[in-house]
Formats: structure tokens, C-alpha cells, sequence
């Protein structure tokens, strides 16, 4: 315990800042190197896929001589621009070859090679041989908008400026410039005013522990399975889609190993990755040293910031007229997007000011792509912004805080976003007004796994919104993500069930009764909790207390239960428009020592079975438990009931999923697809019968 004057820091009084009991999901698994990283990764016939890399900036390849690192033993494929589709490109808008004639920064790839180790593909890059003619290059977003700068794509962009507009970003109107208002009649108003030009001109690397990587697979035609350490697989599967025409790309995350958000798109590995898939017929892993992680992946973006910003005599902004030079790199991924929202969040700020001439011009130079890192493009404004906010606010002599008070966003205030249209939330039932227009939500399609999805929270709201939705009912959801509940509701309906021991809070097992009671092994799981979080096989007694203290960090309550050897059975079932649809069984197989967390989410861990192998007479034994668990506990929609089935074909009852894993790849979809249903029949089903409620 900690003293200071006579205030007790101790950390039990904090609420949050220092709050103990709250660990980190997957902290377990890394500490004792359990947990897999795409480096761990390898699939059968898999090649290593490297870059031959410029040291120019901007540079025209003259020739390139790849003969004697084709003929290395080991290597697989060589490939140049000669050799690559060059309307394949990367960036939105469409702008950069993967391989080019030109190269655009240090680091750029000329070549890629596919080898059968690492060393060899080394080996090969180091055999072919570039010339380049050296062109003048342009680092900074202020010279490269100059009269006479080095031009970067001639052919596309004036002055190297990104032609603003791309479709995608522009939903709602022009995002690149913000007019409101007249700004030279607001700064009359002011009492204060301040203008400067701020410069963010190094461009931040952040360098992630794990290397950025990506293992492609080309199935045939323009099909690929991609594996990746991306943040987010969507954005992954969007960006790499658009550069390969026509393709379609299933990601497969894994393990990030830190991406501090510049993971997401990974343009240039996976498209590497996948055209060298494509060339040799075999999957390839591409993934980058810590060296070329530094000088080639995803930067934060360079800014300039040329404003002035005008306050009244009582601290509020009321005029802001600004340039905003964007230093891309030398390709726009999301950056557009970036930019948008950057303009938006810089309202947020000056939530009350009314004049507005808020310019932007987005910039491409002979540097490493910039993107998303750290923060979606806000940051990048508000931070120059601020420094003149600051000015006007010592100008006046006002305290920063109460200021910012005064002109940020705050409950009840209309928000005037970057196209003009004036928005209001109402946090109590979300809804949203627009333009005097009230906006409700219609439905709630519910696929959130543990709380508030799960659990019951979610639907009790939407219950007292009126706002029907897919999933069990409040009362359902809270029975079933009770593990000791779901038990007490089933036993005693023809249900086999594991014996168990069930402690609140505060309470301790002594290892050597539970032991006399269940044997070795056994499981020790949070009551209430999902995904496998907080379980624990336990195999010897001194296992005991640590995995009951695993547990209650998930959960305020804990199951010992005994131990059931044998298959694990997953059944599906689905109730909509009165008729009920039992799916096929899926026998799950886990490589670990149970179906845990990393056999769940990770790639390689686990084999799932659809329909499972087993006699006709289990299944419909498996079937015939699953309609009564599910009727006992009063489900709706899709739900998954979990079993494990002992050598001698009887089964037990492990737990009730109320809103299953509704990916293409979960084992629910996996159900339907076999039975002839594809994912998007099965929401067609469950929502037509839940909107009627």
C-alpha cells in the first residue's frame, strides 16, 4: 500500500486507472509460447516468397537479368514487371503496378522469387542483376505539389496530386474539402486569432514485433485462401481484391503480434504472395524482415497544415480556414478515407464554429506507402489544429479545459458533419437524428459472441426498444451462457450431464476432494464466459487452485467438473416459420489437449468433420437431446449445442452456444452448406420469422 500525504493510492481503491482482475484474454497463451504466429505457420509443398529491392528512390529499371537465380537448385519462380499483369495495380485510385518499370521508393520490389527455404530465395535475389537509370525524386508533400517537382505518374496525376473524389469515399458527398459558412466574416467576429503553418513531415514506423506476412494459397481460376496476420480481415480482403482484377481472396487471420492498425490492408505481401501462388501452383509465405519492415511497410501519414482559426471574446471558434497537405507515399491505399475522417473529427473539436474553408490536397511521393497507424487520419489534423487552438486560448486567457468544454461535441449538441448534414444521437435508444429526421433501427441482426450479445444484455435493451432481432430471447440467453443454469434447466429431461462442483466467489476447492470426487482429469471453466476463456484441462493435483484462480478471472463463478473422454460433436438447429431444421453434425477434432481458445480461432489447430462419421443411431441420439435442450431453454433462431460422446456411443452434453460463429467459416454455416442451405438462406429464414415478433 502506497501513501502520499494522506491520500491512499492503493490499487483496490481505483476503479479503473490501476484496476486489478482484468487480464488480458490471450496473455496465457503468449507468455508460455503456446500461442501461434504466421511465422509457425507452414502448409504442405508451402515455398518462401522474398523481394529483390531497390535502393532508389525513383529510378527506371534499364535492364534485369534473372537467369542465374532461376537456375539456383531450389527455386521455384522468378518473376519481374515483364513477367506480371501491369493492370494489376495497387492504391485507390488504381495507380501502382505491383511490379513496375519505375521504381517509386527504397525499397521498392523489382523481382520475386519463390524457393524452397528462406536461404535459397536470399540466395536467388542476391544472383540477379539490375541496372537502373537514376530520376530525380521528391520527399516531402509541400515540394512535390511544386511547379517542376519530380512526377510520379505522369500519365494519371497534375502535380502529383491524388485525384480527389475516388467513388468509394464519397458516399456522402466531397469529403476533401469542407465549406461552411463565410470564414472572412467569422474572423471579423473574433476577439483572438492565430495562424501558423504546422509540419508533421516525419513520417512514424512503427515496428511491430511480429513482422508483417502473409501465406497465399491460389486455388485455380482467380480464387486464393489467404492466411495473415492482419488486424482486420475484411479490409485485408477488400484492398488485395481490388488489385488483382476479378479475384476473390478468404482470409484466414492469425495471431497479430502487433499491428498498431498499419496490419490491416497489407497490399503488396499478399498480392506478392499471390502471384507467385499463382506461378508455381503452390502455396507461398511472403513475409518481411525486421530491415525491410523499417523501409518499406505502412507509414503514418506526413502532414502539413497551413491554418488560421479565429475565437470570440468567450472562447468560442468561429471561423477556421485551413490548407491540409497529405503526404501519402507513393500510393494511396485508405488514405482518402483518411482524410475524410480527419475532417470530421476536426469538427468534433470545433463543434460550434459555423464558418469553415477547410482544403486538402493529397499528395504522392518517392516513399513507402502511407496509411492507417495508430488512429484513422484525425490525429494528423487535430494535433497541428491544436497548437493554434492553444495560441487563441493563452491569447484570451482562458482555461484549456473549459474551453474545449465549450467548443467540443457534447451531449444534446446537433453535429454538423463534413457534407453539411446536421446529426444528433440519442444514446438512449440509438437512435439518429439527421437533417430533423429521426432514424430508428429496424432490426438487429445479433452475431456478438460473450456479453452484451450472448448474455442477454443486448436483447433486454432491444426488448424495451421494441426492436426485434435474431437471436434468443433475453430470458434464453441469460439460461444458456449460464453453464451451472443451463445444467439445472436440462437435468432431469433425458440428458446425460458431467458431475460437477460449483464455487461462488470468495470460495476454494480442496484439491485432493475434488480429485477423490472426479479423478484425473478434469475441467475447471468459468460459469459464465465463451470461447474457452478461463478453462483449464487439469492433469495433476497441483493444477488444481491455479486453474480455479484462471477461472475466476473470467467470471465470478466457477465449474470443476469431471472429466468425459471422447469425440466432440457440435449440432446445429434452427427453428423459423414453425418447421425445425436439425443440420448435420460436425465431429471437431482438436490437435491441442482440448477444443481451447487457439484450437478454436487458429488456423491448423482443429479439424472439423461435416456430417461427422459416427453410427446412425448416435446421431440421432445426438439429435434427439439437442431438440429437447433446446426447447427446455427456450431458444430461438440458430443455436449450437456442444456433446461429447464416450467410446461406448453415449453422449453428454458440454453446453448451449444461443448465437453460434456466423462466419463462412463456422461450423453452423459449414451445417446449413451441406444440408444444401447457403448462409445468406439462413438469415433469410431467421429474419423473416424474428421481424414478425
Amino acid at each position: 500500500m502506497n501513501h502520499f500525504g494522506n491520500e491512499n493510492y492503493s490499487q483496490e481503491n481505483y476503479r479503473y486507472v490501476g484496476r486489478v482482475n482484468v487480464p488480458r484474454k490471450d496473455a496465457r497463451e503468449i507468455v508460455t509460447g503456446k500461442c501461434t504466429f504466421l511465422d509457425d505457420f507452414t502448409l504442405p509443398r508451402m515455398l518462401i516468397g522474398r523481394a529483390k529491392r531497390s535502393p532508389n528512390a525513383h529510378a527506371r529499371i534499364k535492364s534485369i537479368n534473372v537467369e542465374k537465380a532461376k537456375k539456383l537448385n531450389g527455386v521455384a519462380a522468378v518473376l519481374t514487371y515483364k513477367d506480371i499483369d501491369q493492370s494489376w495495380l495497387m492504391g485507390w485510385p488504381p495507380m501502382k503496378p505491383i511490379l513496375g518499370e519505375t521504381v517509386l521508393y527504397v525499397g521498392d520490389p523489382v523481382a520475386l522469387v519463390a524457393a524452397e527455404t528462406r536461404e535459397i530465395a536470399d540466395e536467388a535475389i542476391e544472383l540477379i542483376e539490375v541496372e537502373y537509370e537514376v530520376l530525380p525524386a521528391v520527399t516531402s508533400g509541400i515540394e512535390a505539389i511544386k511547379d517542376g517537382a519530380p512526377q510520379l505518374y505522369p500519365d494519371m496525376f497534375k502535380n502529383n496530386i491524388v485525384t480527389p473524389g475516388y467513388p468509394p469515399f464519397q458516399k456522402d458527398g466531397p469529403f476533401w474539402h469542407l465549406v461552411k459558412g463565410d470564414p472572412e466574416k467569422g474572423f471579423e467576429e473574433c476577439a483572438y486569432i492565430a495562424e501558423d503553418t504546422v509540419e508533421f513531415s516525419k513520417m512514424a514506423a512503427p515496428a511491430s514485433p511480429e513482422p508483417p506476412g502473409a501465406i497465399v494459397r491460389w486455388e485455380g481460376g482467380r480464387d486464393f485462401t489467404v492466411w495473415c496476420d492482419t488486424q482486420s480481415g475484411y479490409i485485408c480482403k477488400v484492398t488485395n481484391a481490388s488489385v488483382i482484377t476479378d479475384c476473390n481472396m478468404d482470409i484466414h487471420t492469425f495471431n497479430v503480434g502487433g499491428s498498431y492498425g498499419n496490419k490491416q490492408s497489407q497490399v503488396a505481401i499478399v498480392s506478392s504472395a499471390a502471384v507467385l501462388s499463382m506461378k508455381t501452383g503452390r502455396p507461398v509465405k511472403f513475409y518481411q524482415t525486421k530491415a525491410e519492415q523499417m523501409c518499406c511497410f505502412e507509414t503514418r501519414l506526413g502532414s502539413q497544415v497551413h491554418a488560421k482559426i479565429g475565437m470570440d471574446a468567450d472562447g468560442v471558434v468561429r471561423a477556421v480556414k485551413a490548407e491540409w497537405t497529405v503526404d501519402t507515399g507513393c500510393l494511396s491505399n485508405a488514405t482518402q478515407g483518411q482524410i475524410g475522417v480527419g475532417i470530421g473529427e476536426a469538427q468534433l473539436v470545433m463543434c460550434k464554429c459555423p464558418n469553415w474553408d477547410l482544403d486538402t490536397n493529397l499528395v504522392v511521393t518517392n516513399k513507402q506507402p502511407a496509411g492507417i497507424v495508430r488512429g484513422y487520419g484525425g490525429q494528423e489534423l487535430n494535433s497541428c489544429l491544436s497548437l493554434l487552438i492553444g495560441r487563441t486560448m493563452r491569447a484570451g486567457g482562458f482555461d484549456p479545459v473549459e474551453c474545449y468544454k465549450k467548443n467540443y461535441v457534447g451531449e444534446g449538441d446537433v453535429y454538423t458533419w463534413r457534407d453539411g448534414r446536421q446529426w444528433q444521437g440519442d444514446k438512449n435508444d440509438f437512435s439518429l437524428t439527421v437533417e430533423g429526421e429521426r432514424k430508428v433501427f429496424d432490426y438487429a441482426l445479433i452475431i456478438i459472441h460473450g456479453t452484451p450479445g450472448e448474455d442477454g444484455r443486448l436483447q433486454g435493451y432491444l426488448d424495451m426498444m421494441g426492436v426485434p432481432y435474431s437471436s434468443c430471447s433475453m430470458t434464453s440467453s441469460v439460461i444458456t451462457f449460464d453453464k451451472v443454469t443451463t445444467k439445472r434447466t436440462v437435468a432431469g429431461r433425458g440428458i446425460n450431464l458431467a458431475r460437477e462442483i460449483f464455487l461462488c466467489k470468495g470460495e476454494t476447492a480442496d484439491p485432493d476432494e475434488v480429485i477423490a470426487e472426479f479423478g484425473l482429469p478434469l475441467f475447471i471453466k468459468p460459469n459464465a464466459s465463451g470461447s474457452s476463456f478461463g478453462v483449464t484441462k487439469v492433469h495433476t493435483r497441483d493444477e488444481v487452485l491455479p486453474a480455479v484462480e484462471a477461472a475466476f478471472a473470467q467470471s465470478d463463478e466457477v465449474l470443476i467438473e469431471e472429466c468425459i473422454e471422447g469425440r466432440e460433436m457440435g449440432c446445429g438447429m434452427m427453428v423459423a416459420g414453425g418447421r425445425e431444421y436439425l443440420f448435420p453434425i460436425t465431429e471437431i477434432v482438436s490437435k491441442k489437449d482440448f477444443f481451447d481458445y487457439q484450437a478454436k480461432y487458429t488456423e491448423g489447430y482443429s479439424d472439423e468433420i461435416t456430417p461427422a462419421q459416427i453410427a446412425p443411431e448416435i446421431a440421432e441420439e445426438l439429435h434427439r437431446m439437442t431438440r429437447i435442450a433446446y426447447k427446455a431453454c427456450r431458444c430461438s433462431g440458430v443455436v449450437r449445442v456442444d456433446f461429447i460422446v464416450t467410446p461406448e456411443g453415449k453422449p453428454y452434453m458440454i453446453e448451449i452456444n444461443s448465437i453460434p460463429g456466423m462466419s463462412a467459416g463456422s461450423i453452423v454455416p459449414k451445417q446449413a452448406k451441406a444440408m444444401g442451405m447457403t448462409l445468406g438462406e439462413m438469415f433469410d429464414l431467421v429474419i423473416a420469422d424474428t421481424c414478425r415478433k
